[in-house]
């Protein structure tokens, strides 16, 4: 599942203050329940950009990734 583009998700926002359900917005707009979710982020975080990820980096060394010196 891919991440949703800006414009669809103005898109969901709008919808969303007219009073629609995530599961009409889903149906509507062809997207999956879940990618609707965002909205959650969008009450807790005040945006409805794409956050920083939690975790460590990867570590992109020759012994990761397999390769021999």
């Amino acid at each position: 599942m891919g991440r949703i583009s800006m414009d669809v998700r103005k898109l969901v926002v709008r919808k969303i203050n007219e009073g629609w359900t995530q599961r009409k917005i889903a149906k509507d707009l062809s997207i999956y329940l879940r990618c609707a979710k965002f909205l959650m982020k969008l009450r807790d975080h005040n945006t409805i950009e794409d956050l920083p990820k939690t975790g460590c980096p990867a570590l992109n060394n020759a012994r990761s990734v397999g390769v021999l010196i």
